[in-house]
């Protein structure tokens, strides 16, 4: 897994925080369900990096990361 990242994003969120909390949950959603929860930690991935901007339907955040347990 050294070269495979996965995404999370997020969209339409009233705050900042709320749009990250999202993209994160996405990108753990996704990873639980490619490889189990062992696997599916954000806070444990490498390679992580997040933007985030705000447009009239409100805040949206794209993360990405390599997966690690």
């Amino acid at each position: 897994m050294a070269d495979h990242f996965h995404t999370g994003t997020s969209a339409g969120a009233s705050s900042k925080k709320a749009a990250m909390y999202q993209a994160v949950d996405s990108w753990q959603g996704f990873t639980a369900a490619e490889y189990g929860t062992d696997w599916a930690r954000y806070r444990k991935a490498s390679s992580k990096s997040a933007k985030c901007s705000v447009g009239p339907s409100g805040w949206s955040c794209e993360v990405l990361g390599r997966p690690c347990k």
